[in-house]
């Protein structure tokens, strides 16, 4: 499994990077692009019919949401829209033998996936955009990968046994402290505008963001009864396994950034 949670890294990441770097129309359509096919695999992935509309409306509308993001309070109002479909998933995934049906998980994917990746589309648009991404990726890649290698190593106490088994408080407190030593040195590298300790924080707070996302995505598929959002990404599962920790990590990051 790390073999291959290597090599997609190897071959993933100079891919995202180079369409961070380059930005422009090749960054927003390869981010609804990749919205698009993370949605439409969860969905398949959950049985919805591969011939019916929801799972591609749904994509579709995720990804026209990353290319026309709304701004300012109608943001915050997604935010909030989100919050309550995850709250009103929680009460669903406590219900023994629940199951989403293809136009309720149509409606939950656009509002978790689109409302929340519209941000990874406004945080490459800010002044020091590249910078900004590049921090966003690179903190919640040391907080996940902090987090899974610790708690591999060390993991004793579950964190959130009905929801995700397999995580750890000392997985969590591993990717805390790496996520917090990626923002301060990538603070400093990217020329941001973080003081050290601000950095620090930054870091923190994005692991704290990216965790929940990771347990958000993980009481989804519950929910689903599923245990990978796919298999697109080998070692990984799906393209939404990758994302979920960076779509949290990504909003906030645009609100501190501005």
């Amino acid at each position: 499994m790390l073999h291959r949670r290597l090599l997609s890294a190897a071959v993933g990441i100079p891919l995202v990077l180079l369409l961070i770097v380059v930005g422009g129309p090749a960054y927003d359509l390869g981010l609804a692009a990749i919205l698009f096919l993370a949605v439409a695999e969860l969905q398949l992935q959950a049985g919805s019919p591969a011939v019916g509309a929801p799972v591609w409306l749904a994509a579709a509308a995720t990804a026209a949401m990353s290319l026309t993001p709304p701004a300012g309070r109608l943001g915050l109002l997604g935010l909030l829209v989100t919050g309550l479909v995850l709250s009103a998933l929680s009460a669903i995934a406590a219900r023994r033998g629940a199951k989403l049906g293809p136009w309720p998980l149509a409606i939950v994917l656009i509002a978790y996936a689109g409302w929340l990746g519209q941000y990874l589309h406004l945080l490459r648009h800010l002044a020091q955009g590249v910078a900004w991404v590049l921090l966003a990726v690179f903190v919640t890649f040391a907080s996940d990968s902090g987090a899974y290698f610790v708690g591999r190593a060390f993991g004793r106490h579950r964190l959130a046994p009905r929801i995700s088994p397999g995580k750890t408080i000392e997985g969590a407190a591993g990717g805390l402290a790496a996520a917090a030593a990626a923002a301060a040195v990538l603070g400093s590298a990217l020329r941001l505008p973080l003081s050290l300790p601000l950095a620090l924080s930054v870091g923190i707070g994005l692991s704290l963001a990216g965790q929940a996302g990771d347990l958000a995505e993980s009481l989804l598929k519950r929910s689903l009864d599923v245990k990978d959002a796919g298999t697109l990404v080998p070692g990984h599962g799906g393209l939404l396994d990758r994302l979920d920790s960076l779509l949290f990590a990504g909003a906030l990051l645009y609100y501190i950034a501005r």
